[in-house]
């Protein structure tokens, strides 16, 4: 979906575009909200479910899970540096979305890898709560960019910038 949107948003203005079609980008990037609060409502209700006892779902901490943890938390490092620095340069509200993304994954990933500890050391409802966390954390980071795109779309004026035209008249 990035990569679609920021294909769109480098063509020049056209006849129906005369402003250009950078805002396909926010629109990429609402979509990813979306997707991500879509998202965290099916693993809170999972985590809820099982904490309730209504579900059962077995953990399995074995050696290689905390491999394969390590081998994700490597890999979204390197994908949020690389989307940030990339967001930065080019101004890009889709790559800003995937940098989000990807460092909300980190931390939800690192919340796992606590849970997974919790449950190994005889604690198996850390797994749920490790759950919870991270449906918390990546809800609030879809807000927050579903909020900043919104106010794109919609024109949004921020009140600085504002009081910085009205002191420059």
């Amino acid at each position: 979906l990035t990569f679609f949107a920021v294909s769109v948003a480098v063509r020049p203005a056209d006849r129906g575009h005369p402003w250009g079609h950078g805002k396909a980008q926010n629109l990429a990037a609402l979509g990813e909200a979306a997707f991500l609060v879509a998202v965290s409502i099916l693993i809170a209700v999972l985590a809820t479910l099982r904490l309730a006892g209504t579900i059962e779902i077995e953990v399995d901490p074995s050696w290689w899970t905390f491999v394969a943890i390590a081998l994700v938390l490597a890999i979204d490092a390197s994908r949020t540096a690389v989307s940030w620095r990339g967001a930065r340069r080019y101004r890009s509200d889709a790559l800003l979305a995937n940098a989000l993304h990807f460092g909300s994954d980190f931390a939800g990933t690192l919340a796992v890898l606590a849970g997974l500890v919790a449950a190994t050391l005889g604690f198996p409802a850390g797994d749920s709560i490790a759950a919870l966390f991270v449906s918390a954390l990546v809800m609030a980071a879809a807000f927050r960019l579903g909020s900043r795109n919104v106010d794109v779309l919609m024109d949004r004026s921020p009140e600085d910038d504002s009081r910085i035209a009205r002191q420059a008249i």
